[in-house]
């Protein structure tokens, strides 16, 4: 029986070693792939914070070149002039981006009640000015033909194949 004992605390033992071991190396694991993932993150953000950098000089020297404070080839001051014209087409646009789907701007819409129309004349028919009706006269109506409709038979659905 003392034997017995002995061989469950070497296996006991054994197993204990392994599962620390196993332990220490899935630590070491953990460690090294959280310094890699703040690496990568430094790295983002060194890069980003480049990008910014590169773009703050960008408009310096840009701004340099229109003030005619800098000689540069005119491929570059081509570039200057195509990112000013998308500068401004940025602004015409975005005024744009924000009307209604109305094509009015914000605050000018129906149901807000705080705009006037032309079509909002008492006097004139929108439709009647459309095809140049007098809206004094309203369009005459055709009657339309009171159409019955008979109901369709329900029953089963005929098979294929099936004869009636």
């Amino acid at each position: 029986m003392s034997d017995r004992k002995d061989e469950l605390r070497r296996q006991f033992g054994t197993v204990w070693r392994m599962a620390s071991s196993g332990l220490d190396t899935l630590r070491e694991v953990v460690v090294r792939s959280s310094q890699s993932g703040r690496l990568r993150v430094d790295l983002a953000l060194l890069q980003r914070e480049r990008q910014h950098l590169l773009s703050s000089l960008g408009e310096q020297v840009a701004a340099l070149i229109e003030e005619g404070a800098l000689e540069v080839p005119d491929q570059l001051r081509l570039q200057v002039e195509r990112i000013r014209d998308v500068e401004g087409r940025i602004q015409s646009d975005s005024g744009r981006a924000h009307d209604n789907a109305f094509g009015a701007q914000r605050g000018y819409e129906p149901e807000a009640g705080n705009y006037e129309d032309e079509l909002d004349t008492p006097d004139e028919d929108e439709h009647a000015r459309m095809t140049g009706a007098d809206a004094a006269a309203p369009a005459e109506e055709p009657e339309l033909e009171a159409q019955t409709v008979k109901p369709k038979k329900r029953g089963t659905p005929a098979r294929k194949g099936a004869s009636r």
